[in-house]
């Protein structure tokens, strides 16, 4: 809703700043990521504030007519945006960064000048160290917003609050606020390796500032851009990790890499061999836009070849933007010991048994045929149960003799299916063997390779 507000306003009028406090934004497990700050904490307890539940949002730090807090429920930010862009500003503030990529050193400048007198004696200057495109979990994301999520099931999370600069989380005070007044202001701040448990992109990042009337009645608020310095090379395209399936079977994979422009030119185009054992090498030509100090993922096309116990997926950048990477150091990669799945299914007969909790319309399962995107089985979404507790839902399917299989099971909501509204699980057989099961704590899903062994017998003649 937010994003949807400053699109439809004229451009540089809406300044979104993302604060991430309060229950929702307590990390559900020790490998989530934490967003939250210190200063984050400190605004959701600015006097006035009076946060009643989340999500929500202040608009300029303004308590409307009729209202008691300055927190908003979000369904009300359109109607009270306007009131606030008609109102006229008695100052003006640009803001301005340089960031050494290098020592990690950031500079900000900062200049308001007073266009009217402020009708308080003090104003607040507070100058925002935000962050774009930071990956992390959105539970609710494929139904609220999923243009957000990435392939790999993550959210993209935008505008993030990281640091406040200024010496206090509601401001630097003012004290000079009369008309003809240039205000002028230098912050440096030295960036760490993490934010809690997270690693910044330092080509995300960008300013806010904004000037308030104490910690309240923001009065006027700009975006402010970072120039990069402190490049070692133009072209140099860091390999930061790639990524296959977890087991091998088909003799097939799927490889993803993390490409990171670690040089000052944009990377626009950039040749990327890749190969399995050791055996033939095969080609990608990326093209499109990675700019300085930011990342993408790639995923290359499949690569086949014959599986072995462990398998070693090796990916190599061999030139950029036309021309060899400046910095080969950084351009390959391994990843090793893939290993050859070990799950088996002696019958062709299979039967999932899918015990739902109490919100099907969540779950879902497909089976393929290892790659391809054949889908030999699937079941669901489910009806949603009228009160906690599960429900099992049973399907039967046929595979082929010696191939391989991919079952995926998804939950669009990211809890699983044991999280409280009832202990869900699953069970895959062949025959009375189990091949794969949960005990329903995944997430947002999950994958399992088997192979077929069968031969049509009597147990298939019997299950048939």
């Amino acid at each position: 809703m937010a994003n949807g507000l400053k699109a439809a306003k004229p451009a540089g009028s809406v300044i979104l700043a993302n604060i991430h406090t309060g229950g929702y934004a307590t990390p559900s497990g020790p490998n989530d990521p934490d967003f939250r700050t210190a200063e984050g904490t400190a605004i959701s307890g600015i006097p006035g504030m009076n946060i009643s539940g989340y999500p929500t949002g202040s608009i300029n730090r303004h308590t409307f007519s009729g209202k008691t807090a300055m927190a908003l429920n979000r369904g009300e930010w359109n109607k009270y945006a306007d009131s606030i862009l008609a109102t006229p500003s008695y100052v003006n503030i640009a803001l301005q960064g340089s960031l050494n990529v290098a020592t990690r050193t950031l500079t900000v400048q900062v200049q308001a000048y007073y266009t009217g007198n402020s009708p308080v004696a003090t104003n607040n200057l507070t100058v925002m160290l935000l962050e774009d495109e930071v990956f992390g979990p959105q539970i609710g994301a494929n139904a609220w917003y999923p243009e957000m999520i990435n392939e790999d099931g993550s959210y993209t999370h935008n505008h993030l609050l990281r640091k406040v600069l200024t010496t206090a989380a509601t401001g630097e005070v003012i004290t000079t606020t009369t008309s003809g007044t240039t205000v002028n202001k230098t912050y440096t701040y030295q960036i760490p390796a993490q934010y809690v448990n997270v690693a910044p992109v330092l080509g995300n990042f960008q300013l806010a500032g904004f000037i308030a009337e104490s910690s309240s009645e923001i009065v006027t608020a700009a975006y402010g851009p970072i120039t990069l310095t402190g490049f070692e090379f133009a072209k140099d395209a860091h390999l930061q990790s790639a990524s296959t399936e977890a087991a091998v079977c088909a003799g097939v994979l799927n490889p993803k890499v993390k490409i990171y422009n670690n040089g000052s030119s944009t990377i626009t185009s950039a040749v990327i061999e890749y190969k399995v054992n050791g055996g033939t090498v095969s080609t990608f030509n990326y093209a499109g836009s990675i700019l300085p100090a930011t990342h993408k993922n790639v995923t290359l096309p499949a690569i086949t070849f014959t599986p072995t116990a462990l398998n070693d997926l090796t990916v190599n950048i061999t030139t950029v933007n036309g021309s060899a990477d400046q910095n080969a150091a950084n351009s390959t990669i391994t990843v090793n010991d893939v290993p050859l799945t070990t799950k088996m299914a002696g019958n062709q007969s299979m039967t999932m048994n899918f015990t739902q909790d109490r919100y099907g319309s969540e779950s879902s399962w497909k089976v393929f045929e290892d790659g391809t995107t054949t889908v030999v089985a699937q079941d669901g979404p489910f009806v949603d149960l009228s009160a906690n507790g599960v429900q099992l839902n049973t399907k039967t399917f046929t595979i082929d003799p010696s191939k391989c299989y991919k079952l995926e099971v998804y939950d669009t909501y990211g809890d699983g299916i044991n999280a409280g509204a009832g202990a869900g699980k699953y069970e895959l057989l062949s025959g009375a063997t189990i091949v794969a099961s949960s005990n329903g704590n995944y997430g947002k899903g999950e994958v399992n390779w088997y192979k077929s062994e069968s031969v049509l017998g009597l147990s298939d003649l019997i299950n048939v």
